[in-house]
């Protein structure tokens, strides 16, 4: 039998994944160029010299393609690492492990994570897609809680952690006296005590 089709195949799927990742990149790249105000599906087929149709065909929306987008974000931040959260046995260190994944990711894509903030303001595609990873964040903390604040009122300490491991805690408190180290720091101590307080 030929190995022909078979190679053919690949080349397709290499040609479809060089085509994905071209037009993320340049969904990243008009992210970052200031002088976009904003995230079109338009924009982003001229900035990656591409058929409006094109992305479409390898998305099949904007939703997914903001999807594949914050996926590119996570994997440059390294939250693989999410996954040493949730094997750690020591609950305290499983928050501490949380506070310092989500903190890179702060440090690593906080002006991208910014103007993705700024575009939501405007744009119900872009908001759904950052409110869905905030949900994932709060689902994931919902978790490890749950081995350590058994209460009825577990609720309100995860929409506090949830609070201060959003990127807006995180730039707040990366001052000129604190840097990225020290905000981490401050937010593991906090939130260790906001979770004893609740016990």
């Amino acid at each position: 039998m030929s190995p022909r089709p078979y190679k053919a195949g690949e080349r397709r799927l290499a040609a479809t994944e060089a085509t994905r990742t071209k037009i993320v990149a340049a969904a990243r790249d008009l992210l970052a160029d200031r002088s976009v105000t904003a995230l079109s599906v338009d924009a982003i087929a001229e900035r990656a010299d591409v058929a409006r149709m094109t992305v479409y065909y390898q998305f099949k929306s904007k939703a997914k393609l903001l999807e594949a987008l914050l996926d590119d974000l996570a994997a440059r931040a390294d939250m693989r690492n999410m996954r040493k959260v949730f094997e750690e046995r020591d609950p305290g260190k499983s928050l501490d492990l949380l506070v310092d994944v989500f903190c890179n990711l702060w440090k690593t894509q906080g002006p991208l994570v910014r103007r993705l903030e700024a575009f939501a303001t405007l744009d119900e595609t872009v908001e759904v897609a950052l409110r869905e990873r905030g949900g994932w964040r709060r689902e994931a903390i919902a978790r490890l809680l749950e081995r350590m604040t058994p209460r009825r009122d577990a609720a309100d300490v995860v929409d506090v952690v949830h609070a201060l491991t959003s990127f807006e805690t995180y730039a707040a408190l990366c001052t000129g006296r604190r840097d990225h180290k020290r905000v981490a720091a401050v937010l593991k101590e906090t939130v260790r005590a906001i979770v004893r307080g609740y016990r």
